[in-house]
């Protein structure tokens, strides 16, 4: 009769274990979706930006796949997870997938900047920007990309950090890391991209101060003497 208690004991412990070992179901029976992630939402502009053909200002969250575009004098700041801060620049449009950790911004023409300090690393959050002939995946740096419609070309500027680069069908695969600007050209169809040797008057279309006035936005602060 002694052996009872323990006997109880027992069966109540792998029961407690079954139990946190069993995924969690919804209210259907189905397996519970992952959580997903946080909204990104508009926190300053200037000039016109839109979000598909109608004018939105601060604090408006950004709906998945909807084009925002900003006209010759706009731009706008957007922010995620508290500590990440992406931007576009003037007569630019873009459609964003923010609402799972794994994020993909489509750039159609024009520029995007981005400070990334919070993309959930340990649960797989990662960013990618996709262009029509080139694609750069980021896992928390800061970079700078513009696609030039009438030229077919990508530029992406390792600014501070680790950029995986590669043309639209994955080929031609390059990483680099940097603490200070260092510049790639994607340059063609998808079918024909090459990589370009950089010109020494190259126009980057950004500087160390806007990424410095960017991170400053997030309370963040970029270290150029390290890669980050």
């Amino acid at each position: 009769m002694k052996r009872f208690p323990v006997l109880l004991c027992a069966i109540f412990a792998f029961t407690v274990v079954l139990t946190a070992c069993t995924p969690r179901t919804t209210e259907t029976g189905k397996p519970a979706k992952a959580a997903e992630a946080g909204p990104c939402t508009l926190v300053y502009s200037e000039g016109i930006v839109t979000m598909d053909g109608k004018t939105i200002e601060a604090g408006t969250v950004i709906v998945d796949g909807s084009l925002l575009e900003t006209d010759s004098s706009g731009f706008a700041e957007m922010v995620f997870n508290d500590k990440n801060i992406i931007k576009m620049g003037p007569d630019s449009a873009m459609r964003l997938e923010m609402k799972t950790l794994k994020r993909v911004v489509h750039v159609e023409s024009g520029t995007f900047t981005a400070v990334l300090r919070k993309l959930d690393k340990l649960a797989g959050g990662s960013l990618e920007v996709r262009t029509p002939n080139a694609v750069a995946g980021v896992r928390g740096t800061s970079f700078f990309a513009r696609y030039t419609p009438g030229d077919t070309q990508t530029y992406f500027c390792t600014c501070n950090g680790t950029l995986e680069m590669a043309r639209a069908d994955g080929t031609l695969p390059l990483t680099k890391t940097a603490n200070y600007h260092d510049k790639t050209i994607y340059s063609g169809d998808a079918a024909s991209t090459v990589l370009l040797p950089i010109p020494a008057d190259f126009n980057m279309g950004h500087s160390s101060r806007d990424l410095d006035a960017l991170a400053a936005r997030i309370g963040e602060k970029i270290d150029w003497t390290k890669a980050e």
